[in-house]
């Protein structure tokens, strides 16, 4: 049986109640309709609600103390008690919960979760009581005149995004484009100020998809200074001659790899020579001294050419060289 001193303790502790008679009318409605273990068609409710849990980055508390077994309408309502006279946040929560268990009710359902038709009836106007509460005034207040956000308001009202989507499509609100930052403040703030595009969509009320297109329509890119202090010999020299690959050089540069590879084909520098060259060295004779005479590996070769297994692989393919029957072109 609910304890409901101990517990009356406990939701006066965390204060998420509006008003302590509140609290005590909560626990009473729970000590009056909880139900035994072997009732049928009962749903276990959470008496400190998941969502302040959830809320507070806490492990929800699942021991028997917690936990009461109601008949399915009394859970709805116990959901929506909390929604009335619980603080914003954790009324919105438990105004969405009782949304979600109000929708998937149906006439089928009467016998399966043990509801009479005197509940049905009750249920049905209190889904339309939260109807008719989402209203065209207070949505348009919300959203337009106070300026929140759709996911501000979803958590406001306690509703999810298709529904919200839905309501605004019906009442046909248009909400007014995200604010257009210039190319003066993108390059002031997000350039020369160095901010991340998370901070500077901050910044200017947008988001960041928006600001990558504009980024790309006023040719705004942070690293274009850098590569004024770039030489092309010097990447040619790390890339091509000293043979490291894209994410080495653009390190060793300090610039991102996608900037590099841009770079990279903006001068024409690709490593085709450098292995021109080795193809050169190793000829078939030369190839067959090293890998079948010498019984070098294909690691071995491929590290005294600075070069990957994998090409010396194609070269020996290429010759027909094998370390069982002997094949070389002339």
């Amino acid at each position: 049986m609910l304890n409901i001193h101990i517990k009356m303790t406990e939701l006066s502790n965390i204060a998420i109640f509006k008003e302590q008679a509140d609290c005590k009318n909560y626990l009473q409605f729970l000590v009056d309709n909880a139900q035994p273990n072997t009732e049928l068609g009962c749903q276990v409710h959470h008496i400190i609600p998941r969502a302040y849990y959830k809320q507070n980055n806490m492990a929800i508390d699942n021991n028997s103390t917690n936990l009461v077994r109601l008949h399915y309408a009394d859970h709805i309502k116990a959901h929506y008690f909390l929604a009335l006279h619980t603080i914003d946040t954790m009324a919105a929560a438990n105004l969405k919960a009782v949304r979600s268990m109000l929708h998937w009710i149906g006439r089928d359902d009467l016998k399966k979760k043990q509801l009479s038709e005197a509940d049905y009836k009750d249920l049905q106007a209190l889904y339309e009581k939260l109807e008719l509460g989402l209203t065209y005034d207070r949505l348009y207040n919300y959203l337009i005149v106070e300026g929140h956000t759709k996911k501000e308001a979803c958590d406001f009202f306690g509703c999810s995004k298709s529904y919200f989507r839905a309501k605004l499509k019906k009442y046909n609100i248009v909400i007014p484009n995200y604010y257009t930052p210039s190319k003066a403040e993108l390059i002031q703030y997000y350039k020369n100020e160095n901010h991340t595009l998370t901070e500077t969509a901050s910044h200017f009320g947008c988001c960041t998809a928006k600001l990558i297109v504009l980024n790309k329509k006023y040719g705004i890119c942070k690293h274009e200074q850098l590569y004024l202090k770039i030489n092309e010999k010097d990447v040619y020299d790390f890339f091509v001659n000293q043979n490291h690959n894209k994410y080495e050089t653009a390190a060793h540069f300090n610039i991102p790899v996608d900037k590099m590879v841009i770079f990279l084909a903006n001068h024409n520098i690709t490593k085709k020579q450098y292995f021109d060259n080795i193809k050169n060295e190793l000829t078939a004779d030369y190839l067959y001294e090293l890998y079948v005479r010498q019984n070098w590996s294909r690691a071995d070769i491929a590290k005294k050419y600075n070069c990957s297994e994998a090409f010396i692989k194609k070269l020996l393919i290429k010759h027909k060289i094998t370390k069982g029957k002997i094949q070389i072109n002339e």
